[in-house]
């Protein structure tokens, strides 16, 4: 297995002025939207990234649109989803927020037919799902001396900034005190593959690595290939593969003079 990509941020985020978990969101859609696959992401943050998809969803949506979100972006599977974020979930001591996922992936394992059908939209939306919408709210939220004694364990900076993106005030604490919030920044401050970049470049820094990364245009090539062989006749696809060619992967010319005896010179010139 290669090597995962490494957490980029910005010298603010790393000072505290600014949130990394902000940064993190940023960096991994678009990794994500650029094509590096799941296995290339490092396990604890992509874990961690899944976990408040998780959560944003339900909480937006309930599992129905989880389950049509986690089908429908990034080429995902509901089931993979639930397990890594399960990790985070289990790392960060959430016992009731991770006895409601398992009982979530016990349903989906029950009803398969249903779970595929989950939209998050009337009428694809089982009632079966309803308790474990309501149960989610209420899981994995603590008490506001708690909430405030884990914000102020984190470095000062960090702590500070949160509690002020978070629009704090004493007495009051915005919907809801959610744990693994804390639990993620707290990840990020002391991740140790980091690349510090400047913070107008953050976005034009990751797109760059991504650009230059092997897998990926490997991932491109062979995307930009089948797109080819579906667009165009068969011997005009042996003459851009022969353009393309640049190892045994790809087809000789041998074989599409075989496969097309009367148009062999196409193949001939092009290589």
């Amino acid at each position: 297995m290669t090597d995962p990509f490494p957490l980029f941020l910005t010298l603010s985020a790393q000072e505290g002025r600014t949130l990394p978990s902000d940064l993190f969101n940023k960096q991994m859609h678009i990794l994500l939207g650029a094509g590096v696959t799941w296995d290339r992401l490092n396990p604890d943050l992509r874990a961690a990234f899944l976990l408040g998809y998780y959560l944003g969803n339900v909480r937006n949506g309930g599992h129905s649109q989880f389950m049509w979100n986690a089908r429908n972006y990034y080429d995902g599977d509901p089931k993979q989803f639930l397990d890594w974020a399960m990790e985070a979930a289990e790392r960060y001591e959430m016992p009731e927020t991770l006895r409601i996922m398992r009982d979530v992936q016990a349903w989906m394992a029950e009803n398969p037919d249903e779970a595929a059908i989950q939209t998050g939209f009337t009428p694809h939306v089982s009632p079966a799902l309803k308790p474990y919408n309501a149960a989610l709210f209420n899981a994995g939220t603590l008490d506001e001396a708690t909430w405030l004694a884990s914000v102020n364990s984190l470095p000062e900076a960090h702590a500070q900034t949160f509690l002020h993106m978070k629009g704090y005030k004493k007495g009051y604490v915005r919907f809801p005190a959610i744990f693994s919030d804390i639990e993620e920044l707290r990840l990020l401050v002391s991740f140790a593959s980091v690349v510090i970049v400047a913070d107008d470049t953050f976005e034009e820094e990751v797109k760059a690595a991504v650009a230059a990364d092997p897998h990926v245009k490997a991932a491109r090539l062979a995307a930009l290939l089948t797109d080819m062989k579906q667009a165009l006749p068969k011997p005009a696809t042996c003459a851009a593969l022969a353009l393309l060619s640049e190892g045994a992967h790809l087809p000789t010319r041998q074989s599409c003079v075989r496969a097309q005896p009367k148009r062999a010179t196409l193949c001939a010139r092009a290589s």
